[in-house]
């Protein structure tokens, strides 16, 4: 697949196409991937292995992607550094530090505070009260919308057009477990009792042995802009223990919501 389009794909010659395809090359880093060789990222891409090289070398110049002692490549220091003054200056996030490690230390579970990118969900800060750090190897920053609770309330308080852009024409949504669900018709349904309770949950639907509870924010104009939920094992939150973690859930969203509004202007 990959040496099928590197075969119509022609080397960027600088300009905005060039610009782009960096950028692409840049966010192809991720949790899942953190590090890639030339060779590997020029096929994944469909480019020639002389256009990765210097596009990677220019980015290892500028202190965006450092090389390691194998002589792969991954994220640098630039890179962290912008993703910190994006923290620092985000209102999203300095409001729902404080109540999200509150949350998370009520409930003895992690804490998310999530918004939607395109089709799937990304994760902006997530702070834990678990003696664990996490639930799986390493954090999973993005699914798709359709198998989290978070992702489930942004697009059931985006309406019926978000929801239709979301979908698309396909038949069938991506499978991450034997609980997802994968139906358009099956998912609007939930959707529907999103709105209904004023949460979400994501029952073993992106990880096995894992649930989550989310709920949404608001900003000043009442608009959902974002969403918070906690997740923790089966175990932990089994269904007798789901109404005692709502009202800190509900708690958490109502100051974050609150701080929202009272910044903004």
């Amino acid at each position: 697949m990959a040496a099928d389009r590197k075969r119509t794909v022609s080397e960027p010659k600088g300009g905005v196409k060039a610009v782009a395809r960096a950028l692409e090359l840049l966010s192809c880093f991720s949790t899942e991937q953190p590090e890639w060789g030339v060779t590997e990222i020029a096929e994944y891409l469909g480019i020639y292995k002389s256009a990765a090289h210097r596009f990677l070398i220019t980015f290892e110049q500028a202190g965006f992607i450092e090389r390691t002692p194998d002589r792969r490549y991954r994220l640098g220091l630039r890179a962290i550094e912008l993703g910190n003054i994006f923290s620092f200056s985000s209102l999203l996030i300095r409001t729902a530090e404080q109540p999200l490690q509150i949350l998370a230390e009520e409930t003895g579970s992690i804490a998310h505070l999530i918004q939607l990118d395109g089709r799937e969900t990304l994760e902006q800060l997530r702070k834990s009260g678990m003696s664990e750090m996490t639930l799986s190897p390493h954090p999973v920053m993005r699914r798709q919308a359709h198998a989290t609770s978070t992702g489930k309330v942004l697009l059931a308080y985006g309406g019926d057009e978000k929801f239709q852009r979301y979908v698309g024409s396909r038949q069938v949504l991506k499978k991450y477990t034997l609980h997802t669900i994968t139906s358009p018709d099956k998912l609007r349904l939930n959707l529907q009792s999103v709105i209904d309770d004023g949460y979400a949950i994501d029952d073993q639907e992106s990880s096995m042995g894992v649930r989550c509870l989310g709920m949404p924010l608001r900003n000043c104009y009442g608009e959902v802009v974002a969403a918070i939920s906690i997740s923790n094992s089966i175990e932990k939150f089994s269904d007798r223990n789901l109404s005692g973690l709502l009202p800190h859930l509900f708690s958490a969203a109502k100051d974050i919501s609150n701080n929202l509004k009272k910044y903004a202007h």
